[in-house]
């Protein structure tokens, strides 16, 4: 079973999400930690269309940890400031990151 949280990513832009759960999006952040075993999906909404199907005008994208190059299984990879994201997790989660631009 999991749980969703909405959180609104206030590291830095352009972080891979793998990286990112795994505690390595900065190298200069010795307190952050390793959530990759917790968290089982992301999305993220897109009300402009970007990066939806052929013709969508608004769509939820999505990442899954375990989907890691499977072809199709993941719309994002990288996580942006400022943008919320729905993430589903396994247990309480406490997830430290580097405030970033």
């Amino acid at each position: 079973s999991f749980r969703w949280t909405l959180v609104t990513w206030t590291g830095k832009s352009n972080v891979g999400i793998a990286q990112a759960l795994q505690g390595l999006e900065s190298p200069d952040n010795p307190s952050t930690n390793n959530v990759s075993s917790q968290v089982t999906a992301i999305f993220k909404w897109s009300p402009n269309g970007a990066g939806c199907g052929a013709g969508q005008l608004t769509c939820w994208l999505a990442y899954f940890p375990g989907g890691t190059g499977v072809p199709g299984a993941n719309d994002i990879t990288t996580l942006e400031n400022g943008t919320p994201y729905w993430i589903a997790v396994t247990t309480n989660v406490n997830w430290t990151v580097l405030t970033g631009p």
